[in-house]
């Protein structure tokens, strides 16, 4: 039997289940957050080899053994490994990511201590977005952007941001009032779990500290998304570390200084796509750029 017929099959067992427990791939998706390209590609046979942390959702979510969804995908050609090898090969294999394995392990070893809001703060260029996105990408997280905005003078508005969420991502009717709307918020993160990107905030920022305009909003919606009780991961890229007290001292919320990429991350880049390069040049490379992505 060829692969692609195995992996139809295993997608087709898989939709059956879902009938079973009388779910649908939509519900699927917001009971457990992950993407749903990530459940499409499983129920059409395209990923013959859903990661053992996703299958452990699918199974908690439809109520059944972890062994039971497993068997579904065990006569796929492509063997089953673990979360840690399958990330590690992602990564591995992705020329766009290289010399970032530490980097993900790092978030992951504060994710699982219990970290919920994690300020990823370095120079311009070291590749904090790049490294944001991947993470959620490897834990089947579908990620709601808020992008600050370029300039202090350009902000966009945390209210709006809020407001569009509710009412496009999660069917509910915001309420007028934010404090309202963050505890609509809360609820439902405290059911689904999602990932959160702040992208590129210090424009917001003045010496660590919001600016007054933009201070109330900030701190009160880091505090929602920082809670113990929801399930929610929020990364922030930065330029700039939050210096603000109020968050500082949320035992949740924490600060990771991305580096700059080593040396033989630059040279593994290259053997990548097969070019040679002299050693000193490459020195050369890596010293005037400053490791940067």
């Amino acid at each position: 039997m060829t692969r692609a017929k195995k992996n139809k099959e295993a997608g087709e067992a898989f939709k059956k289940l879902l009938k079973e427990k009388k779910f649908t791939q939509y519900k699927l998706e917001q009971v457990t957050g992950l993407d749903k390209s990530v459940i499409s590609k499983i129920a059409t046979g395209q990923t013959a080899n859903p990661t053992p942390t996703t299958l452990e959702k699918i199974a908690v979510a439809l109520g059944v053994e972890l062994g039971e969804l497993t068997r579904i995908f065990a006569q796929s050609t492509v063997q089953s490994q673990p979360q840690e090898s399958v990330s590690n090969v992602s990564i591995s294999n992705n020329s766009d990511f290289v010399g970032r394995e530490e980097a993900i392990a790092h978030l992951d070893k504060l994710v699982n201590e219990g970290a919920k809001v994690i300020l990823i703060h370095a120079e311009g260029g070291i590749g904090k977005t790049t490294l944001a996105t991947k993470w959620f990408e490897l834990q089947g997280l579908e990620c709601l952007k808020l992008r600050v905005g370029s300039t202090p003078q350009n902000l966009n508005s945390v209210q709006d941001w809020l407001r569009l969420k509710l009412r496009d991502c999660f069917n509910e009717n915001p309420e007028e009032n934010f404090m309202i709307m963050l505890e609509q918020l809360k609820t439902k993160l405290q059911i689904r779990k999602i990932g959160v990107l702040i992208d590129n905030l210090e424009p917001a920022l003045i010496n660590g500290k919001f600016i007054k305009t933009q201070q109330s909003y900030y701190i009160e919606l880091l505090t929602v998304l920082a809670h113990h009780n929801v399930k929610s991961v929020t990364l922030i890229t930065s330029r700039e570390q939050i210096q603000e007290h109020t968050l500082k001292r949320l035992q949740t919320f924490k600060s990771y200084s991305m580096k700059g990429l080593e040396k033989e991350a630059w040279q593994q880049y290259f053997e990548i796509f097969h070019i040679n390069i002299d050693s000193n040049a490459l020195s050369k490379m890596h010293q005037a750029y400053g490791g940067n992505a």
